[in-house]
């Protein structure tokens, strides 16, 4: 299989969560077609969660940073309605190679998710501690507020070397909140800290501290309600196979850091679970679970190509789950195929139209309008293309793809 470039992905189609509008910030000139500003949400204070898995927008489009040489990332904008995907720049000029440009991002491995926050971009950048000796600042992690064209307006917070954040996230309309991960000590301490960044002025505080040793582990895999969704992962260490015989747990812990005694647990391979835009989704072998904001059980499906170890949540645009099995690949199609699960009737459907690219396709679920949905793949030149398909033609097989015109790479 050709490889595919790294996208930054997180919750797909996130909400965009208010955050207080800078004054007196004037935009550069713009650039055709120019992104928009992202739609502002109504007042709320829900938690909504973002595993990671898809980029961020709205009906017009969606940003998210693409790594267009080994050493260079440049923040695009795909844009629905002209079928373009742009650098997120107003200069039409640039050649987005250095700081100067908007949509540069200079430590490559550091690639920021871009989400749309009361008219305005947060830029996150989880971290890379790896290549911190070599990209200073720019490996650290940290939270920018941006223009809609990519304007630096303030920086909302930065974190210490060494540290960075999990993939999975939620925010409200006051704050953003992060799994922090910070090593330390000697021996060696690994903590994982969920922690409250708010949005207007960057001040930030701590939830609840989990210490990872003695073979346990600590997630962030959704909400429920105005709680968190944590999993705790042990591993019995004496065992000749420990990561077969783990134990995952899923517990609650709510906005005072106050933790509640799990509520479903598991061994290895038995089940998994995914928090996907919003919802919480928990799978068995052939069963499907989808639970509802207080946890109760709101649709089953079953399915054989529902195994555990075999299936990859992938994003979740009303009123569909979609996701990839590897249980029904064959000799001849040796790669995952992509399902669509109705929530409303709990139908189940082969994406032909996804199956029809081809194995070395590695199709990527990239965003959605209500009319269409936005991804990745690789063409039979090996070349990534950017495309979308309109709900119906998915829903019915038909791969009548819409590529778009890339003025990036």
């Amino acid at each position: 299989m050709k490889k595919l470039l790294s996208i930054c992905l997180c919750a797909a189609l996130l909400a965009a969560c208010a955050a207080a509008p800078a004054s007196g910030t004037s935009a550069p000139p713009s650039q055709s077609p120019q992104p928009p500003a992202a739609q502002e949400e109504a007042a709320g204070g829900s938690l909504r969660f973002s595993k990671g898995v898809s980029i961020h927008g709205d009906e017009k489009g969606a940003y998210f940073p693409l790594l267009t040489a080994w050493d260079k990332a440049t923040v695009c904008y795909a844009d629905y309605d002209t079928r373009q995907v742009v650098a997120l720049c107003a200069d039409p000029n640039c050649a987005h190679d250095s700081e100067a440009c908007t949509a540069f991002v200079e430590c490559p491995s550091n690639k920021p998710e871009v989400v749309p926050v009361g008219g305005q971009l947060l830029f996150l950048y989880r971290g890379s501690p790896g290549v911190a000796d070599h990209y200073g600042k720019a490996a650290l992690p940290r939270l920018e507020l941006r223009g809609p064209t990519g304007q630096f307006i303030r920086q909302l917070a930065v974190f210490d070397e060494g540290s960075s954040f999990a993939e999975e996230y939620a925010v409200d309309d006051e704050a953003v909140y992060l799994l922090l991960e910070q090593v330390s000590g000697e021996p060696l301490s690994v903590t994982r800290t969920l922690v409250r960044v708010s949005l207007a002025d960057g001040s930030r505080s701590e939830i609840a501290s989990f210490t990872l040793e003695n073979g346990v582990n600590y997630f962030l895999v959704g909400v429920s309600g105005g709680r968190f969704v944590m999993k705790r992962i042990t591993a019995d260490t004496s065992t000749p196979d420990p990561v077969k015989t783990q134990r995952h747990e899923l517990f609650l812990v709510d906005r005072q850091g106050r933790v509640e005694p799990p509520f479903k647990s598991w061994t290895q391979s038995a089940g998994m679970q995914s928090g996907v835009d919003g919802r919480l989704f928990y799978l068995e072998q052939g069963t499907l679970t989808c639970l509802g904001p207080e946890l109760e059980e709101v649709l089953v499906v079953q399915n054989d190509a529902f195994r555990p170890d075999m299936v990859n949540f992938l994003a979740c645009p009303e009123p569909w789950l979609l996701l990839n099995s590897l249980a029904h690949r064959s000799a001849a199609y040796d790669a995952p195929i992509h399902y669509a699960v109705d929530l409303e009737t709990g139908e189940v459907r082969e994406l032909a139209a996804v199956t029809a690219l081809g194995q070395d396709s590695q199709f990527v679920f990239l965003g959605a309008s209500s009319e269409a949905l936005f991804g990745s793949y690789f063409d039979e030149q090996g070349t990534q293309q950017f495309a979308s398909i309109s709900r119906q033609d998915l829903w019915e097989g038909s791969a009548n793809w819409q590529v778009f015109t890339q003025s990036v790479g």
